[in-house]
Parts: structure tokens; sequence; C-alpha cells
């Protein structure tokens, strides 16, 4: 029986093209063109990651499944360093 689980997937602007990254899990990067893209791709290597993890022995350390999300929304201070309302 699989187990499925909530991993979080940072996908950032890189400028040429998206990256993205799972802040929980070291060695967990991909790059892509289109968010369906960087996507599946982050979703590959998940599994080499964790498929080499199971061949050499060592232990995946998955982030706890029952964590929530969120967005939060930070105004940065304009030119003269004042915050913005």
């Amino acid at each position: 029986m699989r187990t499925r689980r909530k991993v979080l997937v940072a996908i950032e602007d890189a400028g040429t093209n998206l990256s993205a990254f799972c802040p929980n899990m070291p060695g967990v990067i991909a790059v892509g063109d289109t968010i369906e893209e960087v996507r599946k791709n982050i979703l590959e290597t998940l599994r080499v990651v964790v498929r080499e993890n199971k061949r050499s022995g060592v232990e995946t350390e998955w982030p706890d499944d029952e964590m929530d999300f969120t967005f939060v929304t930070y105004d940065e201070p304009d030119a003269e360093g004042e915050e913005t309302t």
C-alpha cells in the first residue's frame, strides 16, 4: 500500500525560468519554463531522492503531514524607509 505525503514546494521566478525547491527536504530542487513543467520536474526529483535514499539505506526525513500552509503579504518600505499602508 502506498502512503501519500504532502510536501511543501516553493516556486520562484528565476528571471529566465522558474526554480523550485522543498524547504524541508534537502536536495529536492528543480527548474522549468512553466508552472506545469517545474511541478513535473520537482516531483521527479523527489522520486529520485527517495529512491536513492532507499537504495543507500538512508531514511527519508518527511515533513510533518499535518502542517498547514498560508500566505502573508509583506509591504516593503518605500525608498525613504517608510512603511506603506
